[in-house]
């Protein structure tokens, strides 16, 4: 079974390998997504002008985020092609890119009114984060279908 991308492989040892050989898919998409789409959405939010309760603010930093992981997926994707000295399925990869892509507009469009409303509640941090978190997860998902 071929898998478009590491985040749905399964573990790298198998049923039978080692605890290690199953962080390797996990750093796989920290290095490929998570850390790019952070630096996307903080650099779209640190360039625009809009205020961070408005449409256009959270409208910004979604794409922003839906950006990060695009070319972060395809980049990740040549270079560990590069260093293993294996081709690449570009389509596969692009098409893997912009399924990831359009889940990350949804949930990075929706992430500050979601933070902005659970604190206008006065709630507490930790209800804040498993608020955003459920509500970002939804937003991610939705946007799959």
């Amino acid at each position: 079974v071929s898998h478009p991308t590491t985040a749905l492989a399964p573990p790298r040892g198998g049923a039978t390998g080692s605890k290690l050989d199953r962080f390797g898919p996990t750093v796989d998409v920290i290095l490929s997504k998570l850390f790019p789409a952070g630096f996307a959405w903080q650099l779209a939010s640190s360039i625009t002008k809009a205020d961070p309760s408005s449409a256009s603010f959270a409208l910004t930093t979604g794409l922003g985020e839906a950006t990060g992981v695009l070319g972060g997926h395809i980049l990740y994707s040549i270079i560990q092609g590069a260093m293993t000295k294996t081709s690449v399925d570009m389509d596969s990869t692009i098409q893997t890119a912009a399924l990831l892509a359009t889940g990350t507009i949804c949930s990075g469009c929706s992430w500050q009114p979601v933070v902005n409303a659970l604190q206008s509640m006065d709630l507490p941090f930790y209800a804040v984060f498993a608020g955003t978190w459920i509500a970002c997860t939804f937003a991610f998902n939705f946007g799959l279908r």
